[in-house]
């Protein structure tokens, strides 16, 4: 593990997701009381990695965010989204959980317009729903009481498992 640092953020993935996933996962009805964002890379080189993010809450609030995330995915079938002066279009498919872990997971795939299909000039334009493609990133979800963990895709099994096996001991006592 490369860093570890605090982090309380309204966007749960440097990739500007969907606001309906985002808003589902801290919004000022349950905002977490603590996050903390690990960067996983590879030993030595600093900058570089996956960042895994673990927001807080009781057990009862996580089960709401879980179920709130499930209900927004639908919505987030086609969104447009601002990149500093580029105005794109992606979407979000549910997909199955790469992790067998937790209490509950969410995973989605992340998918991208075809290479060029933005719009520039800073002036954001809503993009007409149109074809999206894979390969785009998987997230995922992973409840366990309550700890809800962002995954990205490249993040192994074993680290996953690992994670969970210490938030399960914290939560059990």
């Amino acid at each position: 593990m490369a860093s570890v640092e605090p982090e309380l953020t309204d966007q749960p993935s440097p990739d500007r997701v969907c606001g309906a996933v985002s808003s589902a996962i801290t919004s000022l009805g349950h905002a977490p009381p603590a996050a903390t964002r690990l960067i996983l890379g590879p030993a030595g080189e600093t900058g570089k990695g996956e960042s895994v993010v673990s927001y807080s809450f009781s057990e009862d609030d996580a089960k709401s965010v879980m179920k709130g995330i499930r209900a927004a995915l639908p919505s987030c079938a086609h969104y447009n989204a601002w990149y500093a002066d580029l105005y794109t279009r992606h979407g979000l498919r549910p997909t199955q959980s790469p992790y067998r872990v937790g209490d509950d997971r969410i995973s989605y795939r992340r998918l991208d317009p075809p290479s060029g299909d933005v719009s520039s000039g800073g002036s954001p334009v809503p993009m007409a729903p149109g074809p999206l493609q894979e390969p785009g990133r998987t997230t995922t979800f992973v409840r366990t009481g309550g700890v809800i963990t962002r995954y990205p895709d490249a993040v192994p099994q074993a680290v996953v498992e690992d994670l969970t096996g210490r938030f399960r001991r914290a939560v059990s006592g």
